[in-house]
């Protein structure tokens, strides 16, 4: 989704409100409208953790709050309260011109677009939650497994996270699980090769031998399932 450099720059350069937008979509795989409901009680600095309310049927739960994350939004707090702002004024971490309310989907897309051009970087305007698909995508470069993306972007179902990792990069994400034998046939956007049914009622896509014991032997777990 993002470049190595792009996203260095999306977090860690601009003003402090854009970086604070990006790194909580970021690292939290938040849809905008979850960036929306994000409100000051949901965060907990003594006890370094966030609590992240799920659309869609997520999984809403707390998570930890990484301590460069909180001074970001302690220099975010400093700012906004020169605004008249902050978890003095408003409850939402994100406000619009009205403090009391939330700031509109279409404000936050906005900012988003306005932190990337002032970083000379295009906004992916086409793609609904950039930011998911790029932690997604990321952590299936550094051989996450399903389970664990599955987990960050918060589906309750490894159903809806292969609509971030598609073709190779969802069979990429499988190899690395291992223990995913059986996987449901819609995974994959082109035609299932032919396979037998389970008792389950699913068929078998990717049929992994025990999980290998030395580098020599997952390297050839890759190779064998790749070219299935």
């Amino acid at each position: 989704m993002f470049s190595e450099q792009e996203r260095y720059s999306l977090l860690n350069r601009g003003d402090v409100r854009g970086r604070a937008q990006c790194w909580l979509a970021y690292m939290y795989a938040l849809r905008t409208h979850e960036l929306q409901a994000l409100a000051w009680p949901h965060i907990s600095f003594d006890g370094a953790r966030i609590y992240i309310t799920r659309g869609k049927r997520g999984i809403s739960a707390w998570h930890p709050l990484p301590a460069p994350l909180a001074a970001l939004l302690y220099e975010y707090i400093g700012a906004e309260r020169a605004d008249g702002r902050g978890p003095d004024f408003s409850r939402y971490v994100f406000t619009g011109e009205d403090p009391d309310r939330p700031a509109s989907r279409w404000t936050i897309l906005r900012e988003f677009d306005r932190h990337a051009a002032s970083l000379e970087i295009a906004w992916p305007r086409h793609v609904y939650s950039p930011w998911r698909r790029d932690l997604a995508e990321s952590m299936d470069n550094r051989n996450a497994s399903l389970t664990e993306i599955k987990d960050a972007l918060g589906h309750k179902s490894v159903t809806s996270t292969s609509h971030y990792l598609r073709g190779p990069a969802f069979r990429k994400a499988a190899v690395n699980q291992l223990a995913f034998e059986y996987v449901p046939v819609d995974f994959f956007t082109e035609e299932a090769p032919p396979a037998k049914r389970t008792p389950a009622g699913r068929k078998r896509i990717l049929s992994l031998p025990p999980a290998p014991t030395t580098p020599a032997d997952l390297f050839q777990v890759a190779l064998t399932t790749e070219h299935n």
